[in-house]
């Protein structure tokens, strides 16, 4: 064997110095034929392999485990009882290796993780490897040899790229930057191994004097370490990272802050690392605080995943900021659009008095394709007009605003209410055909106080009347514009002196997860016996149907018939 030690490179002079006759193996000499055989072939294999030999289980290893595996371990393990060499996993293993020594039988494990201490830490690692018997001379097992594959990197490079997709994955466009931080934070906390916690500090005011936490993963609310306002320059906890400097790292956290989150281990970092947060450019919108896995080496590959785990938030608030700018533009363009063809809301009338009210709701571009009109007609009549075009936006806002000027137009000519909708109808079929536009047209006519209407898909109208109860109009309802359906009826109500009619959109009746019908008749009971000037009564309505306000286009058109109207 000496002369295979000698030509065996380091592992093999390493070998050869070992004091074997004070090993349970004995002296080179008294070696049987099997173990030296077995030793030549792990030796001579440029395959990682590891081997254990006679009633103490005596290591041996050759130099692609040595370079793989052993770490500091070697040469002190060369030699000594595999079960005091890896003693920090042997409760791991054991049971495999009863099994080859007690049956034969070889085993396999693929990307076992096991917990070294091989380098002065305890190390999260990974293997895939197999056990297999080794016999001596007579045909008795009298060993292992394993024959092993380190996928540690591999595993957490893996890992850390995985964490990185799902971050693009579930990170979607933000419509603000707040909502922005916090789908990412919650898309961190997917990764508790390599970012056992995190704390999002983002910059307070134009001269960065202070920093405030944004959100946080893995710290219950109120815990020291995580602190709502920090000054900047205040190195007590969290200092913020040095201009130019792509990192820093927090050293000895648990001399200075009890109860760490741990993520999935159950050991609390010891060390954090703050990372600058990037903008476009080249500045820093803040810095993040993340905990760093306890049994990793902290190496330039982890900081470039931390790097990139900083620059994918950047990136977040960065696309977040600019939506909310095209949304903010596009929210102005179709407000002055809507503002643009909506009539001014004091109409000069003879017989009849209007209060109108219009408010753009709080979601999405808000401004949307609610509308109302009062034309005057001649004979001294009126036509009351409301209508939705579903969307928001530019788009929508300019639909409406055709729609409106070819109403107007066609009224102006005279055509009664089922003739002007068909031609509107038309009109929605061949240049929108992709909307669903609801209206309401009225004509009211002073000379025996009838209001003829049509309803095309849109909510029905309340009838007030002189004594200022309220009813709902409950007609057939025709289908959205557009649908190319013939109208059949012309509706009449006959409005009293000093009654009226209220027309509006869904804006004001209609909540998600609520009753169309309640909100309704909600509507009907809050103008029932209202007794307020006509001019107040549309905010009045909105006032007790919306008491939180709208989120939705909201268009109201109260018309009342003056008193001294009669036939």
């Amino acid at each position: 064997m000496r002369d295979t030690f000698q030509r065996s490179g380091e592992v093999g002079r390493d070998l050869l110095a070992v004091d074997w006759a004070a090993t349970a193996l004995g002296p080179l000499e008294q070696w049987p034929r099997s173990l030296q055989t077995v030793v030549r072939m792990v030796l001579g294999s440029r395959f990682a392999m590891w081997m254990a030999w006679g009633p103490e289980l005596t290591f041996f290893c050759n130099d692609a485990y040595r370079r793989d595996t052993l770490g500091a371990k070697y040469p002190w393990a060369l030699g000594k009882p595999a079960p005091v060499v890896w003693s920090e996993v042997w409760g791991d293993v054991e049971e495999r290796i009863d099994q080859v020594l007690s049956t034969g039988a070889a085993t396999w494990d693929e990307r076992l993780q096991l917990f070294l201490e091989r380098d002065g830490y305890r190390e999260e690692t990974y293997h895939t490897f197999s056990y297999s018997p080794l016999h001596d001379d007579r045909g008795a097992i009298a060993g292992l040899l394993c024959v092993v594959r380190e996928d540690t990197d591999d595993v957490i490079s893996h890992r850390r790229l995985d964490a990185l997709r799902a971050l693009g994955d579930r990170v979607v466009a933000s419509f603000d930057a707040t909502a922005a931080v916090d789908d990412f934070s919650r898309a961190l906390d997917d990764d508790w191994a390599d970012l056992p916690f995190h704390l999002v500090y983002l910059y307070d005011d134009e001269d960065r004097s202070t920093v405030r936490l944004a959100a946080q993963g893995g710290f219950p609310a109120g815990h020291p370490a995580g602190p709502a306002v920090m000054e900047v320059g205040d190195s007590a906890c969290w200092p913020e990272p040095p201009a130019g400097v792509p990192l820093v790292l927090a050293e000895e956290l648990g001399t200075r802050f009890a109860d760490l989150p741990t993520g999935v281990w159950t050991t609390a970092p010891d060390r954090a690392a703050l990372v600058p947060i990037p903008t476009p450019q080249g500045d820093r919108y803040g810095y993040l605080v993340i905990g760093l896995n306890p049994f990793r080496r902290f190496d330039d590959a982890y900081a470039g995943f931390l790097t990139l785990v900083a620059a994918r938030l950047g990136a977040a608030i960065s696309g977040a900021r600019a939506i909310s700018a095209v949304r903010e533009r596009e929210h102005q363009i179709a407000d002055e659009l809507q503002k643009s063809l909506l009539p001014d809301d004091t109409f000069d009338l003879e017989d009849l008095d209007v209060a109108t009210y219009y408010r753009a709701g709080v979601e999405g571009t808000q401004v949307g394709g609610d509308w109302y009109d009062v034309i005057a007609l001649s004979g001294d009549r009126t036509a009351l007009v409301v209508g939705d075009v579903m969307g928001r936006g530019v788009r929508a806002a300019s639909v409406m605003g055709q729609l409106r000027t070819a109403i107007r137009a066609y009224a102006r000519i005279g055509l009664p209410p089922d003739e002007l909708m068909t031609y509107v109808d038309q009109l929605v079929r061949d240049l929108f055909p992709e909307q669903v536009v609801t209206c309401v047209y009225a004509v009211f006519d002073p000379a025996d106080l009838g209001l003829r209407f049509v309803n095309a898909g849109h909510l029905p109208p309340l009838l007030v009347n002189g004594d200022g109860s309220c009813t709902r109009v409950t007609v057939d309802t025709h289908p959205p514009l557009g649908v190319g359906r013939r109208f059949e009826e012309v509706h009449r109500i006959e409005l009293q002196p000093g009654g009226g009619v209220v027309l509006y959109t869904d804006g004001l009746v209609e909540r998600r997860g609520a009753d169309l019908e309640v909100g309704i008749e909600t509507l009907r009971a809050a103008a029932d016996g209202l007794d307020v000037p006509l001019e107040e009564v549309p905010e009045a309505l909105v006032k007790a149907c919306l008491t939180d306000g709208p989120d939705d286009d909201v268009a109201v058109l109260v018309a009342r018939v003056g008193s001294q109207s009669t036939r």
